[in-house]
């Protein structure tokens, strides 16, 4: 693990134009581990940040919107002297993804956006963000959002069927702190619509889908393909929200497909 200023951990593998994972609510980085293992056995450059309150890296100033989280992860990226990156970002983290390109739209040497989606919160959205602050306010307990949480991150079969996939899904969001966890809620309430900036990505972006995604459907996805000037969307049946977890293999495949289709991660680029 590596520190930034103290500020953000992370694992990094890193020749040529690294992949910068954006991880979900509320894990971390280690979410990122089949991918990690793949692309390291292919000499693939990454980066895995925990955000600030979640995994290692401490929450030192309150979050309010995804612009904080942007600012921290542009100052990660300027001290590694990264001038492009290919991200990926599934659920929150494809939210953080759309702020950093509204901030720095030049970094991006491709994005792939999995189980997200481009729109704000609705306000019966927003208000159920709002109550979860309130009542971990009241509690201190964030074990019912692990659980209600756990409970959309997979099928029931998964549930059922792979029970070390959700300890350890459970193990990662006990280290999130109550402070990352009320930050995160407040940044998501308040983030904006992206949908303005679909047409001003240049390059070719990858949009994966769970079709048994409730939370980020696969009709979310078609939206934002329908916006994307170059975009390929691939749907990863019997999946729900943590598709990179409950399918890695098939993820991986999609993931694989579209970097040999950018050409920019080998590193005698």
């Amino acid at each position: 693990m590596i520190f930034i200023d103290s500020k953000i951990n992370f694992d990094m593998h890193f020749p040529g134009i690294p992949i910068i994972f954006l991880h979900a609510f509320p894990l971390n980085h280690q979410m990122w581990q089949p991918q990690m293992e793949f692309l390291r056995a292919r000499n693939i450059g990454y980066i895995a940040p925990d955000l600030p309150g979640f995994g290692k890296s401490p929450l030192l100033r309150a979050i309010l919107n995804m612009e904080i989280y942007t600012e921290d992860l542009m100052l990660l990226i300027k001290q590694l002297h990264i001038k492009k990156a290919v991200f990926i970002g599934l659920s929150m983290g494809g939210y953080i993804a759309f702020s950093l390109f509204r901030k720095s739209p030049d970094i991006f040497a491709g994005l792939v956006l999995a189980n997200t989606r481009a729109a704000a919160d609705d306000e019966p959205g927003r208000l159920r963000r709002l109550s979860m602050i309130h009542n971990l306010s009241e509690t201190k307990d964030p074990r019912p959002i692990y659980e209600q949480h756990l409970i959309k991150f997979f099928t029931s079969k998964t549930g059922e069927e792979n029970r070390d996939l959700i300890e350890f899904t459970h193990r990662l969001m006990g280290e999130s702190t109550l402070a990352g966890i009320v930050s995160a809620q407040q940044a998501m309430a308040s983030r904006s619509d992206a949908f303005d900036l679909l047409p001003l990505m240049s390059f070719p972006v990858l949009l994966i889908a769970g079709s048994r995604d409730e939370l980020t459907t696969v009709e979310d996805a078609k939206r934002m393909a329908e916006n994307l000037p170059d975009s390929e969307l691939k749907i990863i049946d019997e999946a729900a929200h943590l598709s990179n977890l409950e399918k890695p293999e098939l993820f991986n495949s999609f993931l694989s497909e579209y970097l040999e289709k950018l050409n920019v991660t080998r590193p005698d680029r």
